[in-house]
């Protein structure tokens, strides 16, 4: 269970980390 949120979290900034690239482009 543990593992599984992780990787969801780890997914979810990976989301964010993309969206503000694209901003800052």
């Amino acid at each position: 269970m543990c593992e599984r949120k992780l990787t969801e979290v780890g997914g979810g900034f990976t989301h964010n980390q993309i969206n503000i690239s694209v901003q800052s482009f």
